[in-house]
């Protein structure tokens, strides 16, 4: 039996000790990796350095510009390549089987749109819907629209864990990449799903006539109109207002307080503003813009509710990002290079419906018509890229230099004036900053690349205590 000590004793003893371990190992010397930042004193040096072959080995020293300190990964830069590459093909491998799973879970729903296909599967259903004509409404348009979008909000959740698994050497990355994934599955969950099920009965017919396969999916656009139009109608009245209400965030938040010791430090954690996830926002907008734009010549009412969806989506994503999200980091606008070119691809996914549309009613002129437009589409989407994406990945030294000029132009004004009585900002004694990639940091620095493990301050602990000016009550 050892000596019995008083708990916070101990417990103080433990936290000197560990925090001394702690303050040595971050003084000791650590073996150098493959990833370094260099900073520059101007921006046109950067801009020109990142841009500059350095090696004549391809592959053997790449440059590129950085993302912001506060956006960056840092236990994912030292990743290897082939450690990188290895698990991007095992995240590929199981992401395969996952949408799989959700692709079968949408082609069973999509059979509730066509009757023929609910009378095969579910005679019994078949029967009654017949008798019910509100019901069979329901079913067919309502029903599958509810349990589609609860499934596809589950799918994020995965992508974003994939990310993470492959090491993304950012959150802006992560974002995108669940970008580009979202976005193609509701593309197939909602368009393609629905409109290849709407089209089962006519497949059955191309075995005879393989021939008029864009002429049997023409004919089936009409069928999944009402779908798409209780989609869009679901998403711009009901999804996007319930928005403000940020409900996932207050349950997180419930669950938290029943399920963990809520301490000081974690409670200023959950009070933390919501962040807003590009990566989930996007995919939705452009899914209801594709929507709209497709079915628009077979049922121009869709068009409306998604002129109303993009309406409504501008007064709460506004809202939300004046009074009550938060965006720890800036990812400097590479999201919308991606959202313009699928916007110009659901153009070119529009003309070739359309164009099946006019073959199917033997329209030849319109149908000769929209060739060129198809292959005018294709080439303007190229023509975009390669004209407007290197603005957006590189700042245009006349920028730069305007802007520098505008800078000294300021100095100068101010030197001219007398700042004393100009208040000075005090630095902020607190930190407001608890979402940390490492929850055992402060708040680090947001404006130099430095390892948060080694740079950053180690915490305090967080004690009740009185400021000289406050006023004690007994």
């Amino acid at each position: 039996m050892g000596k019995c000590v008083d708990a916070i004793d101990q417990a103080s003893y433990e936290f000197a000790s560990l925090d001394m371990a702690v303050r040595h190992l971050k003084e000791s010397d650590f073996p150098h990796g493959h990833t370094a930042f260099v900073t520059f004193r101007n921006i046109w040096s950067a801009q020109i350095a990142s841009q500059v072959v350095y090696h004549p080995t391809p592959g053997c020293m790449l440059t590129e510009p950085a993302m912001e300190p506060r956006d960056l990964i840092w236990e994912h830069q030292e990743t290897a390549v082939w450690d990188r590459r290895i698990r991007q093909w095992i995240m590929r491998v199981m992401m395969a089987i996952v949408l799989t799973f959700t692709l079968s879970l949408d082609l069973m729903l999509a059979t509730l749109v066509n009757m023929n296909g609910i009378k095969t599967y579910l005679p019994w259903l078949g029967d009654l819907l017949d008798e019910n004509a509100r019901l069979r409404a329901f079913v067919q348009n309502s029903l599958p629209t509810l349990l589609l979008i609860s499934i596809n909000a589950l799918v994020p959740i995965a992508m974003v864990y994939s990310s993470w698994f492959q090491r993304a050497r950012a959150h802006s990355h992560i974002e995108h990449n669940v970008l580009n994934m979202y976005y193609l599955y509701l593309l197939f969950s909602v368009v393609f799903v629905f409109l290849f099920t709407s089209a089962r009965d006519m497949l059955k017919e191309l075995s005879e006539s393989p021939m008029h396969m864009i002429d049997k999916l023409a004919q089936s656009l009409p069928v999944a109109r009402n779908f798409s139009l209780s989609y869009v109608i679901f998403q711009g009245l009901a999804i996007q207002p319930f928005q403000l209400v940020l409900l996932p965030n207050i349950f997180i938040r419930q669950v938290q307080r029943l399920c963990t010791v809520c301490t000081p430090r974690r409670r200023a954690a959950m009070l933390q503003a919501p962040t807003i996830n590009i990566g989930t926002l996007y995919p939705q907008a452009l899914l209801v813009f594709t929507l709209s734009v497709l079915y628009g010549i077979v049922s121009p009412l869709i068009t409306i509710f998604g002129a109303l969806y993009f309406g409504v989506a501008y007064v709460v994503v506004k809202y939300q990002l004046l009074n009550v999200v938060d965006k720890p980091y800036d990812s400097h606008g590479h999201a919308w290079p991606l959202a313009v070119r699928r916007c110009i691809w659901a153009l070119v996914l529009f003309q070739a419906f359309q164009l099946s549309l006019f073959s199917v009613r033997k329209q030849v002129f319109n149908s000769l018509v929209i060739v060129p437009l198809v292959c005018y589409t294709i080439w303007f989407a190229g023509n975009v890229g390669k004209t407007f994406l290197p603005h957006t990945s590189f700042v245009n030294l006349y920028d730069v230099y305007s802007a520098e000029d505008e800078l000294q132009e300021q100095r100068q004004r101010y030197r001219n004036r007398t700042c004393d009585n100009i208040p000075i900002a005090q630095e902020e004694q607190w930190p407001t900053e608890y979402r940390q990639e490492l929850p055992e940091l402060r708040s680090v620095s947001h404006d130099a690349y430095e390892q948060p493990a080694l740079a950053g301050p180690l915490p305090t602990l967080w004690l009740p205590h009185s400021r000289p000016n406050d006023q004690v009550l007994v």
